[in-house]
């Protein structure tokens, strides 16, 4: 990972905070150049730099419209900025506290076909997620369900049948 000296407040402008976990907080920013809105997930590089760099690496190894995409990295001060993709209508765990309701047969049909076209394209690139639940599918404009969160996920090599950690 080699992330932009660029200063991010030069390209892009921070609109509402998404969430907040003890990994930091994201973010809805508008690129000021394009008008297109992003996910940065700011993260404080007193975390474990490694892990993030990991995290990064598998992102940006990640090609399918079921996968978050990653675009670029930029250091402020004591923060990493990590820019993705943009999911205007959140997880489906949001989704499900905003209407107070659980999905119905055909959302969570559609909801698992993303998820499994997700797990589909990652177990081909020998990688595993580990982390699969509602708050880590989130859906775009057009309702597509994009698996996110790659802080635990692992790449398989050609020599481990499996991973031998449980989260």
């Amino acid at each position: 990972m080699t992330p932009s000296q660029e200063d991010p407040r030069a390209v892009f402008t921070l609109r509402e905070k998404l969430g907040e976990g003890s990994y930091g907080s994201v973010w809805r920013a508008t690129d000021r150049h394009t008008g297109e809105d992003y996910a940065i997930k700011r993260v404080g590089i007193d975390n474990d730099l490694d892990d993030l760099q990991v995290e990064i690496a598998f992102m940006r190894s990640c090609s399918s419209e079921y996968i978050v995409r990653y675009f670029r990295s930029y250091v402020l001060g004591a923060e990493l900025w990590i820019v993705m993709d943009y999911c205007c209508a959140g997880s489906v765990s949001d989704l499900m506290k905003a209407t107070n309701t659980t999905l119905s047969v055909p959302q969570m049909q559609l909801v698992t076909r993303c998820a499994l076209r997700g797990l589909q394209y990652l177990h081909a690139m020998h990688k595993i997620h580990r982390d699969i639940k509602c708050g880590n599918i989130l859906l775009n404009a057009h309702g597509i369900g994009k698996l996110a969160d790659f802080g635990v996920s692992g790449q398989l090599c050609d020599t481990m049948a499996k991973r031998h950690t449980v989260i």
